[in-house]
C-alpha cells in the first residue's frame, strides 16, 4: 500500500486528492504560498530561493532578485556577471561609448567603463613604437608613450627594464650602450647629464667643473660671467618691455571698448530723444487735428444755425406780407360805400443773392506766386488770409483738385479745412 503524502509545510498528511508537487516535495493546495506575502503560488510563476523558500514574481523582484548596475531594475533571467562582481541584464551589457551589445569578452577603460575593443583602441594612447593601443602598463618618457615590451634600446634592441636609460637625438638608449664619459671625472654617465660647449658632465660634476674653469680662466671667466649676467639682464628687459607692450595694448583695447560703449549709449539716448520728439510731434499734430475738427464742427453748427435763422426770417416776412394783405382787404370792404378803390402796392420780397451787383467793385487781381514759395517763405506784402488766390489756375487745380469757381461756392468752414490741409491758411 502506497505511503500517504505529507505536506512539506504543515507536516500533516495530504488526504485530499488535490495537492501541489514541487520537485520531490508535496504541499496542500493552499499551503504552497509565497514566503513573503503568502500569495497562492499554485496558479502563477514563482522563484525558488534556497530549499524551502518560494517567492512570487513581485516579491522576488523587489526583495530577492539582484539589481542591474546599469538600469537599476531586477534581473530575473539571463544575468551577466562581470569579473568585479557587477551584475547586468543581458540587454544592458553594452559598450559605454557606441552602445553596441557585447559578448562574454569585454574590456574596461581607465574610468572602469565597459567598452568594446574598437572603442577602447580609439580612446587610449597608442605606442610611439608599434602604433598599437596601450591597454596595460604604459611607460612615458620625453613626451612619448610605450608598451613596456616596446620600451627598447635603440642600439642593442633589448627591453629597458630597471636599468638607467638616456635620450639622445630623439632616441632611447641604455646608459651603458652609449658609453658616455663625464668630461670632469671620466666616469661613465648612467643617468641624466649636462651638456656644455659640446662636453658632457654628470649633473653633480658640472658645478665642480664650472668652479674649476672659473679658477683657470680668472678674469676672463669673470668677464664671461658679467657678459652672461648682461645677457640675462637684456633678456629680462626684453621680457619686461614685451609685458609693457601687452599691457599698453590691453589698455588701448579697453579704452576703445569703453569709447564704443559710450558712443553706443549716446546714440541710444539720441534715438530715445528723437523718439520722444517724434511722439510729442505726433501728439501735437493729433491735438491740432482735434482742434481743427472741433472748429469745423463749430463752423458746421454755426452754418446750420444761420440756415435755420434765415428760414425763420423768411417765414416772418411771409407772415407779415399775409397780415398786410389781410388789412388791405378789410380796408377795401369798408370803403365800398364811397365807391372808391384803394390801390395797395404789395411789398416786394427781396431775394438774397450772392451775385455781384452793378455797384460792387471789380474783382481784385492777385499776382501769381508758386505753391512752394507760399508754403515755405511767402512774401510779406501778400494777404495771408487769401494765400490760395495767388496760385495760378493750373497749380490751384493740382492742389485742390478743383478750379477757383468751384472752390468759391464752398462753405467757409470747408474752404478753411482745405486751406489748412494744404498749408495755405
Amino acid at each position: 500500500m502506497e505511503q500517504p503524502s505529507v505536506c512539506a509545510k504543515c507536516n500533516e498528511q495530504i488526504n485530499d486528492a488535490k495537492c501541489v508537487i514541487v520537485g520531490e516535495k508535496y504541499y496542500h493546495e493552499n499551503h504552497f504560498t509565497c514566503s513573503s506575502c503568502s500569495a497562492d503560488l499554485s496558479t502563477q510563476q514563482y522563484h525558488q530561493e534556497n530549499d524551502d523558500d518560494y517567492y512570487c514574481v513581485d516579491c522576488y523582484s523587489k526583495n530577492i532578485a539582484p539589481k542591474c548596475a546599469a538600469c537599476g531594475l531586477a534581473i530575473l533571467e539571463n544575468i551577466v556577471q562581470l569579473a568585479d562582481g557587477v551584475e547586468l541584464h543581458n540587454e544592458c551589457f553594452v559598450c559605454f561609448k557606441c552602445k553596441k551589445c557585447l559578448t562574454a569578452e569585454y574590456v574596461q577603460d581607465e574610468d572602469k567603463h565597459i567598452v568594446c575593443n574598437e572603442c577602447l583602441e580609439n580612446s587610449v594612447d597608442k605606442c610611439d613604437s608599434c602604433q598599437k593601443p596601450i591597454l596595460d602598463c604604459k611607460i612615458t618618457t620625453g613626451g612619448k608613450k610605450f608598451h613596456q615590451s616596446c620600451f627598447k634600446c635603440s642600439k642593442c634592441d633589448s627591453v629597458i627594464e630597471q636599468e638607467n636609460h638616456l635620450e639622445q637625438d630623439g632616441q632611447i638608449f641604455h646608459a651603458r650602450c652609449l658609453n658616455l664619459q663625464c668630461s670632469f671625472c671620466n666616469e661613465i654617465i648612467l643617468s641624466g647629464y649636462y651638456k656644455y660647449q659640446d662636453l658632457l658632465y654628470h649633473i653633480e660634476c658640472y658645478e665642480k667643473a664650472k668652479l674649476q674653469l672659473q679658477e683657470e680662466q680668472g678674469q676672463n671667466n669673470n668677464n664671461n660671467t658679467e657678459q652672461l649676467l648682461a645677457d640675462v639682464r637684456e633678456e629680462v628687459e626684453k621680457e619686461e618691455l614685451k609685458l609693457k607692450e601687452e599691457e599698453e595694448q590691453k589698455r588701448k583695447q579697453h579704452e576703445q571698448e569703453e569709447e564704443a560703449r559710450k558712443q553706443y549709449e549716446e546714440e541710444k539716448k539720441e534715438q530715445e530723444k528723437k523718439l520722444e520728439l517724434e511722439m510729442e510731434k505726433q501728439k501735437q499734430n493729433q491735438n491740432q487735428k482735434e482742434n481743427d475738427q472741433q472748429l469745423v464742427e463749430k463752423q458746421t453748427i454755426q452754418d446750420q444755425q444761420n440756415d435755420v435763422q434765415g428760414k425763420k426770417n423768411l417765414s416772418n416776412i411771409i407772415k407779415q406780407f399775409e397780415t398786410n394783405s389781410s388789412q388791405v382787404k378789410e380796408t377795401q370792404t369798408k370803403s365800398n360805400d364811397n365807391k372808391s378803390h384803394l390801390k395797395v402796392e404789395e411789398p416786394k420780397i427781396e431775394a438774397i443773392s450772392n451775385a455781384p451787383t452793378s455797384n460792387q467793385s471789380e474783382p481784385i487781381s492777385y499776382k501769381v506766386i508758386p505753391y512752394s514759395v507760399l508754403t515755405s517763405n511767402p512774401p510779406s506784402d501778400i494777404d495771408f488770409t487769401k494765400k490760395e488766390a495767388y496760385l495760378s489756375d493750373e497749380e490751384f487745380q493740382k492742389v485742390f483738385q478743383m478750379n477757383k469757381q468751384e472752390f468759391g461756392v464752398l462753405k467757409a468752414w470747408r474752404q478753411k479745412e482745405l486751406k489748412q490741409k494744404h498749408k495755405l491758411f
